[in-house]
């Protein structure tokens, strides 16, 4: 077994060890960790003895200076920047992000968008929603005017596949809606 012993004053933006831990596990360190030990002054990571070489010592390195200290770990960040529109009131899709193997956990999923309809004040309808069945915000607009909206969500999510997507339509079949600059973003707590 090895031991690499990190002085936490390297650590000169703050540590989140939940977030340093994923950042570790995402690195591609070749050797196998068994164990992360946070004592007041030192980070002690334990592994079998293929953790000993340059290139993950360099990797475990690069992790601990690239580490911001902040509470979230993005996990995924999708968008669709250009105007899309539609005259139908089935939904359309606007962006998804899916992330396939996501870690069960809180994440902080969160959106933002500008729609704009017709001059007529029927709305643009917007849905943001969670593996095509948890809807988490639907903002609307009814004027011809862009407006920006957004929202977030906490949630709780199992390990594996999820999708992330934001869809619109028009609330009367006919009218004129239109989308753009739209964003979703998943991050860990």
């Amino acid at each position: 077994m090895i031991t690499h012993v990190i002085d936490k004053g390297k650590f000169t933006n703050g540590l989140n060890m939940d977030k340093f831990k994923g950042e570790l596990s995402q690195s591609s360190i070749q050797g196998h960790i068994k164990t992360i030990d946070d004592d007041v002054t030192h980070i002690k990571i334990n592994g079998e003895n293929d953790l000993n070489s340059t290139s993950d010592i360099k990797k475990i390195n690069d992790v601990v200076a690239d580490h911001d200290g902040s509470a979230f770990i993005d996990n995924g960040y999708g968008e669709s920047d250009g105007e899309s529109q539609t005259t139908s009131d089935n939904y359309q899709e606007k962006v998804k992000l899916t992330i396939p193997d996501l870690a069960e956990g809180d994440y902080l999923v969160s959106w933002s968008v500008e729609g704009k309809t017709t001059s007529d004040g029927s709305p643009v309808e917007i849905q943001i929603q969670v593996d095509d069945i948890t809807i988490i915000g639907e903002p609307e607009n009814s004027t011809d005017v862009f407006a920006g909206v957004g929202g977030f969500k906490r949630m709780s999510l199992l390990q594996g596949s999820h999708d992330f997507d934001m869809d619109f339509r028009s609330n009367q079949v006919g009218t004129n809606v239109k989308v753009r600059y739209a964003r979703v973003r998943v991050r860990k707590y």
